[in-house]
């Protein structure tokens, strides 16, 4: 919930944060401005499903970038964030 309220208020801070996060320059989204379909958020939303073995295609990845920029960062962000965060296992024995 807290990543789509960052997204709202302030999405292309949360968009350089998040391209930051995955290893990228730090402003390279603001380039999304240029294009018909954002190559930007494109070109990331296909790297973090490479990068993590997420399904989809290309297509889908242009047509959610294009109709929904803002939700495609989201989904950037968490995966990035939930594949960073270290697994705890707890044993619990009675």
């Amino acid at each position: 919930m807290a990543l789509g309220c960052f997204a709202s208020w302030c999405f292309p801070c949360f968009a350089c944060m998040t391209a930051r996060e995955a290893g990228e320059c730090l402003c390279l989204p603001l380039l999304d401005s240029f294009g018909f379909i954002p190559p930007i958020t494109t070109a990331l939303r296909v790297s973090t499903r490479q990068r993590y073995g997420i399904e989809g295609t290309i297509c889908n990845d242009c047509v959610y970038s294009f109709f929904c920029g803002p939700c495609s960062w989201c989904q950037i962000s968490r995966e990035i964030k939930t594949r960073k965060s270290p697994l705890i296992l707890a044993n619990m024995k009675a």
